[in-house]
């Protein structure tokens, strides 16, 4: 028996019971759609965010405290508002330092309702959002009322709003995403006033590496932060091509988890064929001892047996590969991230349903092979 007649009578098998099929199949195509659909949206997520993060690969410094035993992960969770004016003035006189923006989130409010805000110290970066007068334009979220940012308990100077980042909003209710700036001149109305995070940008890649360690000297040293800090924190600098990498880690391993947590899937479809190809198996006992009465060797009977469970296996893996990518397709649209679809996991996906197919059919094929025919013909 050729390989192709095999292929049309296992393909024969398979549409004679069709809902057993779909059932059998079931556990691959869950599995399949799983994999890709959460790689997708993992590649879609780390693409974002690198994206955010590095941009167009400035030369600048992230500086934040964090627990001892924290990372990056921890920098962007924290809000440990150590850094003063001061520490930014001083900073942006060191040599080699272009400029030293602070940051700090707080809550920005009108008459009518209010909004986290990121506020920076001085001018915010150049790359955050295109500055649009607040009282002007269909951009301007507040309407022409005043504005108060609070930059510490129970203290609240006026603050310029000098554009925004997301959707725009024509009925005064405050935008969700608004980036304010406090002048030099606001700021210093509050001498207490602090930023959990600073970005210390370099005139150059070439300075950046002695710009981290003057940094690092004087936070360690004579800076406002050190004293402000917890002792059970220390400073972090990290550069955009660390936090990129550390990015990549992160996301690369809460994805493999749940890929991981996916292949359960796979192994239940590849119980799922062994359990119909056994029970195909006694059923079609007779049919394999009058195959073998005319002259059917065990190979044959083996193949037989064998590509009908490639075939269930492929069949899942294709229909897995087709949901897994529309999936991916509608949720990064849904969470408005860049689709990244990586072909190398849809050619995995059709190479693993014949690999489940084989490991799960080798052994109904080998019991189908071993029949006995005399037997078999007897059998009802």
């Amino acid at each position: 028996m050729d390989l192709i007649e095999s292929f049309r009578l296992a393909w024969r098998a398979v549409q004679g019971y069709r809902l057993r099929s779909v059932l059998t199949t079931l556990g691959i195509v869950i599995g399949v759609a799983a994999v890709i659909l959460f790689v997708t949206l993992g590649a879609s997520l780390q693409a974002a965010i690198v994206q955010e993060v590095a941009g167009d690969q400035k030369p600048e410094l992230t500086v934040a405290v964090v627990p001892k035993d924290g990372g990056m992960l921890a920098a962007a969770q924290g809000r440990s508002p150590v850094f003063t004016e001061h520490d930014v003035k001083h900073l942006r006189r060191m040599p080699g330092v272009e400029e030293v923006y602070g940051h700090e989130q707080t809550t920005v409010s009108n008459e009518r309702s209010s909004s986290q805000t990121i506020v920076y110290s001085g001018k915010a970066p150049p790359n955050v959002a295109p500055l649009v007068p607040l009282s002007t334009g269909r951009s301007a979220p507040f309407g022409p009322r005043p504005v108060m940012v609070s930059l510490s308990p129970g203290a609240s100077v006026p603050a310029t709003v000098s554009g925004h980042v997301g959707t725009e909003s024509v009925d005064g209710r405050v935008n969700t995403t608004v980036v304010a700036r406090v002048s030099p001149e606001q700021s210093g109305a509050n001498t207490n006033n602090r930023y959990s995070r600073l970005t210390v940008k370099a005139t150059n890649y070439r300075e950046l590496p002695t710009v981290r360690q003057r940094v690092n000297s004087y936070l360690r040293t004579k800076s406002d932060a050190h004293i402000n800090k917890p002792d059970s924190s220390k400073f972090l600098l990290m550069s955009n091509e660390q936090l990129v990498t550390e990015i990549n880690n992160i996301v690369g391993t809460i994805t493999t988890y749940i890929i991981g947590v996916a292949l359960l899937s796979w192994l239940v479809g590849s119980i799922g064929i062994i359990n119909i190809m056994l029970m195909s198996v006694t059923e079609r006992t007779r049919s394999i001892g009058i195959m073998k009465a005319v002259g059917a060797q065990n190979r044959d009977i083996l193949q037989l047996f064998l590509v009908e469970a490639i075939t269930l296996g492929v069949i899942g893996a294709a229909i897995g590969t087709v949901v897994g990518i529309f999936g991916g397709v509608i949720a990064t649209d849904l969470l408005s991230l860049p689709l990244v679809f990586r072909l190398q996991w849809a050619v995995f996906a059709v190479l693993s349903g014949i690999a489940v197919g084989i490991v799960a059919g080798v052994y109904p094929a080998w019991r189908a092979a071993r029949t006995d025919p005399i037997e078999a013909l007897r059998y009802q």
